[in-house]
Protein backbone atom coordinates (compact mmCIF):
# COMPACT_ATOMS: atom_id res chain seq x y z
CA UNK A 1 0.00 0.00 0.00
CA UNK A 2 1.95 3.72 -1.17
CA UNK A 3 1.30 6.54 1.56
CA UNK A 4 2.25 7.33 4.45
CA UNK A 5 1.73 4.05 5.88
CA UNK A 6 5.29 3.24 3.99
CA UNK A 7 6.60 6.25 5.88
CA UNK A 8 9.02 4.89 9.00
CA UNK A 9 8.25 7.26 11.35
CA UNK A 10 4.47 6.67 10.40
CA UNK A 11 4.82 2.15 11.60
CA UNK A 12 5.24 2.47 15.00
CA UNK A 13 2.58 4.86 15.55
CA UNK A 14 0.38 2.91 13.35
CA UNK A 15 1.60 -0.13 15.09
CA UNK A 16 0.44 0.88 18.39
CA UNK A 17 -3.24 2.59 17.40
CA UNK A 18 -3.88 -1.08 15.59
CA UNK A 19 -2.98 -2.35 18.53
CA UNK A 20 -5.28 -0.37 20.77
CA UNK A 21 -8.30 -1.17 17.95
CA UNK A 22 -7.52 -4.67 18.63
CA UNK A 23 -7.66 -4.59 22.76
CA UNK A 24 -10.65 -2.57 22.45
CA UNK A 25 -12.50 -5.09 19.98
CA UNK A 26 -11.03 -8.21 21.78
CA UNK A 27 -12.15 -6.75 24.92
CA UNK A 28 -16.01 -6.00 23.60
CA UNK A 29 -15.91 -9.51 22.06
CA UNK A 30 -14.86 -11.03 25.13
CA UNK A 31 -17.67 -9.68 27.32
CA UNK A 32 -19.81 -10.60 24.72
CA UNK A 33 -20.26 -7.50 22.28
CA UNK A 34 -19.08 -8.31 18.93
CA UNK A 35 -19.79 -4.52 17.67
CA UNK A 36 -17.32 -2.94 15.43
CA UNK A 37 -19.02 0.53 15.36
CA UNK A 38 -18.29 0.46 19.41
CA UNK A 39 -14.98 -0.35 19.11
CA UNK A 40 -14.85 2.84 16.73
CA UNK A 41 -16.39 4.89 19.47
CA UNK A 42 -14.15 3.71 21.94
CA UNK A 43 -11.22 3.95 20.09
CA UNK A 44 -12.49 7.54 18.88
CA UNK A 45 -12.37 8.24 22.83
CA UNK A 46 -9.42 7.21 23.35
CA UNK A 47 -7.41 9.24 20.29
CA UNK A 48 -9.44 12.61 22.17
CA UNK A 49 -7.64 11.62 25.11
CA UNK A 50 -4.40 10.97 23.62
CA UNK A 51 -4.45 14.74 22.27
CA UNK A 52 -6.39 16.32 24.95
CA UNK A 53 -3.11 17.89 26.13
CA UNK A 54 -1.98 19.62 22.92
CA UNK A 55 -5.41 21.10 22.58
CA UNK A 56 -5.21 22.11 26.10
CA UNK A 57 -2.01 24.09 25.39
CA UNK A 58 -3.40 25.84 22.27
CA UNK A 59 -6.10 26.90 23.57
CA UNK A 60 -4.05 28.59 26.81
CA UNK A 61 -1.66 29.65 23.74
CA UNK A 62 -4.41 31.43 21.82
CA UNK A 63 -5.99 32.99 24.73
CA UNK A 64 -2.68 34.72 25.87
CA UNK A 65 -2.18 35.86 22.27
CA UNK A 66 -5.82 37.15 22.09
CA UNK A 67 -4.44 39.04 25.78
CA UNK A 68 -2.09 40.39 23.84
CA UNK A 69 -4.20 41.74 21.14
CA UNK A 70 -6.27 43.30 23.24
CA UNK A 71 -3.48 45.13 24.74
CA UNK A 72 -1.91 46.46 21.63
CA UNK A 73 -5.44 47.81 20.69
CA UNK A 74 -5.76 49.76 23.60
CA UNK A 75 -2.16 51.26 23.29
CA UNK A 76 -3.00 51.87 19.34
CA UNK A 77 -6.17 54.08 20.80
CA UNK A 78 -4.31 55.63 23.55
CA UNK A 79 -1.70 56.84 21.09
CA UNK A 80 -3.20 57.35 18.21
CA UNK A 81 -3.78 61.03 18.02
CA UNK A 82 0.23 61.24 19.02
CA UNK A 83 1.54 60.42 15.45
CA UNK A 84 3.21 63.61 14.44
CA UNK A 85 5.12 63.97 18.21
CA UNK A 86 8.52 61.78 17.82
CA UNK A 87 9.01 61.42 21.76
CA UNK A 88 4.95 59.93 22.30
CA UNK A 89 6.10 57.44 19.09
CA UNK A 90 9.14 56.41 20.81
CA UNK A 91 7.05 55.15 23.87
CA UNK A 92 4.08 54.04 21.80
CA UNK A 93 7.04 51.93 20.53
CA UNK A 94 8.72 50.94 22.93
CA UNK A 95 5.36 50.14 24.97
CA UNK A 96 4.42 48.08 21.60
CA UNK A 97 7.71 45.99 22.27
CA UNK A 98 6.98 45.21 25.78
CA UNK A 99 3.83 44.28 25.39
CA UNK A 100 4.67 41.54 22.54
CA UNK A 101 7.97 40.25 24.39
CA UNK A 102 5.98 39.65 27.37
CA UNK A 103 5.31 35.65 28.07
CA UNK A 104 7.90 35.04 25.58
CA UNK A 105 6.29 32.93 23.58
CA UNK A 106 7.68 31.98 20.18
CA UNK A 107 5.36 32.26 16.75
CA UNK A 108 6.24 28.94 15.48
CA UNK A 109 5.56 27.04 18.60
CA UNK A 110 1.92 27.04 18.23
CA UNK A 111 2.68 25.44 14.55
CA UNK A 112 4.13 22.20 16.35
CA UNK A 113 1.32 21.58 18.09
CA UNK A 114 -0.66 21.35 15.01
CA UNK A 115 1.59 19.55 13.01
CA UNK A 116 1.79 16.41 16.30
CA UNK A 117 -1.59 16.58 15.87
CA UNK A 118 -2.31 16.02 12.54
CA UNK A 119 0.34 13.18 12.33
CA UNK A 120 -1.71 11.46 15.17
CA UNK A 121 -4.65 12.39 12.80
CA UNK A 122 -3.13 10.37 9.77
CA UNK A 123 -1.84 7.52 11.98
CA UNK A 124 -5.35 7.04 13.06
CA UNK A 125 -7.23 7.52 9.83
CA UNK A 126 -4.80 5.02 8.07
CA UNK A 127 -5.74 2.59 10.72
CA UNK A 128 -9.15 2.88 10.51
CA UNK A 129 -8.96 2.63 6.64
CA UNK A 130 -7.93 -0.60 7.02
CA UNK A 131 -9.39 -1.83 10.14
CA UNK A 132 -12.04 -3.78 8.43
CA UNK A 133 -9.14 -5.97 7.59
CA UNK A 134 -7.98 -6.25 11.47
CA UNK A 135 -11.29 -6.68 12.97
CA UNK A 136 -11.68 -10.25 10.77
CA UNK A 137 -8.23 -11.28 11.21
CA UNK A 138 -9.05 -10.64 15.30
CA UNK A 139 -11.77 -12.81 15.30
CA UNK A 140 -10.56 -15.18 13.37
CA UNK A 141 -7.46 -15.51 15.55
CA UNK A 142 -4.87 -16.54 12.74
CA UNK A 143 -1.45 -15.01 13.37
CA UNK A 144 -0.32 -15.53 9.53
CA UNK A 145 -3.82 -13.80 8.74
CA UNK A 146 -2.74 -11.18 11.59
CA UNK A 147 1.03 -10.96 9.92
CA UNK A 148 -1.03 -10.49 6.62
CA UNK A 149 -3.30 -7.73 7.85
CA UNK A 150 -0.39 -5.86 9.15
CA UNK A 151 1.36 -6.10 5.83
CA UNK A 152 -1.33 -4.39 4.14
CA UNK A 153 -1.30 -2.07 6.54
CA UNK A 154 2.54 -1.23 6.19
CA UNK A 155 3.35 -1.87 9.61
CA UNK A 156 5.12 -4.73 8.97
Amino acid sequence: MPGIAQWPIFKPIMFVMAEVLNFIFNTLQSIGIVNVALAVVFFSLFYQLLLLPLGIRSIVKESKTAEKKAELKRLEKEYKDSVDNPVLMAEYEKKQKEIQNKGKSKKGSGCLVLFIQIFIIMCMLNVLAYMNICVRVLSAMDETALSKAYYFMGLN
